[in-house]
């Protein structure tokens, strides 16, 4: 029995699965050349042998003999794997022995098969006795003396799958075959055990559908594996249930599992509608031949579905196809996965054929590469749950910057508002005045200004860049002059701007450089310094940088402060002077902005509690200037409150 579903017949399904014998018998005069026995290596029947196909499987090795031999056809006139098929083989060999070895083991290339051995001496016909071993083939031994010539009878037969190549080897070469072959199939199916616990360990404690049609896919196709290569010893009988006799209902549960593992996992019913209604279909496609079972028979039954099952094959790669065009990564490691499965089908099906030589690889092949494919789809499963992972905390993260920035513009609203407020008192009591007018139109075009930035700043929902422009710091000082001079003659505090020039120009954007990075920097300065007090905003050029220096002689930051002045696991939020309360982030946004913009900044402070004569915080920006090579990493990148 093949691996999981056989779906890899490809072209050569007829010629695999199709049982025709020849009607060009042998000439009764032809006699058939003896295959002569070597002890060093495994020797091959199928060099030359012949072939009589029994359709009733009732002959006897007597009948054979006396009435058939005549009939029997050349070995190279039937195919080696005759595939699904009730009839019975009759094989006729002749061996001689070249070598100095006596003793001679008998066997099949594949498990599953049943045969008898007889050896003809004149009219006597002996039935070679079955050899007694741990090897998953029937084994006969021959006695065979050195230089002597024997003709062997064998009659080959399976109750699912027939393949009549046959090897004969001395008890050395006999045991280091089974060994291999036990062996290697033991690993494989410790890789398939230990996959199953490790996905049944993550669902236990994921509670994640894809898991449950992981493990569902894993337990069907690993039993499935096990039953076609026979091990280990009494698999057809595990959970006292003989599985031969539900083998032609159980099959079908190999595509099934899969694809409902595909649909899980690739989200077809969501992601992919049209594709997922034909796999739907194609499922209870599979229904039916399980319910067609119980009264068609085994091999016609077979060759239908395998045929079938290529469909299968089909559908489960152009699910993964469509799910990797639309950027699901982990489809890499499904796709890798099912291509694996399919070289292993090519190199199982290229030796069943004789394309290729026996040894433990190619008679496991199919174990051997579905083993990487369950590794592969366990490894997407993973990247998956990943990406979902990643998903969920972007989405959460998004919401508490969100959140935090609202507070951060709700606090750079608050001066012009104030400016508005009072203002609108004053007019109350006065009359109208165009200074004041002005300054209330010049808040409320602030607060515009703001509200727009905040529309652009809708980069957070996604990775783009946040657009940078040439900004003139001519303009940007005369609105930290509007926002910030009467704050500070409230503390009477001398504000002073001194620009290196008026055309100064920097690579950044307007309304963030303005109220979230100078805004923050200057408001912070006020905040902090006693009345009497100077804050300065100074721009100076400094080889291609325009240099931006916002310094105050207040009560300045401790050595632990000024380390953790960015750091988003940290609030160094604290009052200020005249007892003024801040959130903690208007200095982790401005570092994001100045980030986008490919500036850098550093902070130098004294506190006063180590000078209070020379107290103070010097905060300096070194600017782009427009042209200059800036970053375009997002700003959700940048935007480090969100880790």
């Amino acid at each position: 029995m093949h691996t999981r579903f056989l779906a890899f017949f490809l072209a050569c399904l007829s010629a695999l699965c199709v049982t025709t014998p020849s009607s060009q018998a042998a000439d009764r005069g032809e006699e058939q050349p003896p295959i002569s026995l070597q002890s060093k290596v495994l020797n091959d029947l199928t060099k030359s042998y012949r072939v009589f196909v029994d359709a009733t499987g009732l002959l006897t090795p007597d009948e054979i003999v006396k009435t058939k031999l005549p009939l029997f056809t050349q070995g190279q006139e039937q195919p080696m794997h005759p595939g699904y098929t009730s009839d019975r083989y009759w094989l006729s060999v002749i061996v001689r022995n070249a070598s100095d070895n006596s003793e001679w083991f008998l066997m099949p290339d594949y498990p599953l098969l049943d045969f008898e051995a007889f050896e003809i001496e004149g009219d006597s016909i002996k039935p070679l006795p079955a050899e007694v071993s741990e090897a998953r083939y029937p084994v006969r031994t021959l006695n065979l003396k050195p230089g002597e010539e024997r003709q062997l009878l064998l009659q080959v037969w399976s109750p699912l799958v027939v393949n009549l190549q046959f090897k004969i080897m001395t008890a050395t070469h006999f045991k280091k075959h089974t060994t291999s072959d036990a062996t290697l199939v033991g690993i494989l199916a410790g890789i398939f055990l230990a996959m199953i616990i490790y996905n049944l360990f993550l669902f236990a404690n994921l509670r994640d559908r894809d898991y449950f049609f992981y493990i569902l896919f894993a337990l069907v196709n690993t039993h499935l594996n096990l039953l076609s290569a026979d091990f280990p010893a009494g698999v057809y009988q595990w959970f006292s249930i003989d599985w031969w006799q539900y083998i032609d209902v159980y099959r079908p549960l190999a595509p099934f599992t899969t694809l409902l593992f595909a649909r899980s996992f690739l989200q077809t019913k969501t992601e992919h509608k049209t594709l997922d209604r034909v796999i739907v279909i194609y499922l209870v496609g599979l229904l039916g031949f399980m319910a067609a079972s119980f009264f068609v028979p085994r091999h016609m039954l077979f060759l239908i579905e395998d045929s079938y099952f290529l469909i299968a094959i089909v559908l489960l790669f152009a699910a993964g196809i469509q799910s990797l065009r639309r950027g699901f990564k982990p489809s890499h490691f499904y796709l890798v996965g099912l291509t694996l499965f399919l070289v292993g089908m090519g190199i199982y099906i290229a030796k069943s054929e004789g394309l290729l030589a026996t040894n433990a690889l190619t008679l496991n092949a199919h174990l051997v590469f579905q083993a990487g494919e369950m590794l592969l789809m366990s490894l997407a499963l993973s990247g998956k749950i990943k990406q979902l992972e990643q998903h969920k905390t972007q989405a959460e993260v998004t919401a508490k910057v969100k959140g935090r920035l609202l507070r951060v513009i709700s606090h750079d609203i608050a001066n012009p508002l104030g400016i508005v407020k009072g203002m609108a008192y004053i007019l109350k009591s006065e009359k109208i005045d165009p200074v004041r007018v002005d300054a209330i139109t010049r808040a409320v075009l602030a607060i515009e200004e703001i509200m727009t930035f905040v529309h652009k700043t809708e980069s957070l929902d996604s990775s783009s860049p946040l657009q940078t422009e040439t900004v003139s710091l001519n303009e940007v000082v005369d609105g930290l002059e509007f926002l910030f001079q009467k704050l500070a003659d409230d503390k009477k505090i001398r504000l002073r701007f001194d620009l290196e020039h008026p055309q100064m120009y920097v690579q950044g954007e307007k309304t963030s450089l303005t109220y979230e990075i100078l805004g923050n920097f200057v408001g912070n300065s006020i905040k902090f310094t006693r009345e009497g007090g100077e804050v300065s905003i100074r721009a100076r050029t400094v080889g291609q940088m325009i240099q931006v220096i916002v310094s105050d002689d207040g009560i300045g930051m401790s050595e632990r402060a000024v380390a953790a002045a960015f750091d988003p696991t940290i609030n160094v939020s604290r009052r200020g002077t005249a007892g003024e309360k801040g959130g903690g982030y208007g200095l982790l946004l401005a570092k994001a902005y100045i980030d986008q913009f490919g500036a850098s900044v550093t902070i130098e402070s004294v506190p006063h509690d180590l000078n209070s004569d020379r107290s103070g915080t010097k905060i300096i920006i070194n600017f782009q200037t427009p042209g200059s090579n800036v970053s375009s990493r997002s700003f959700r990148q940048r935007w480090r409150i969100m880790q």
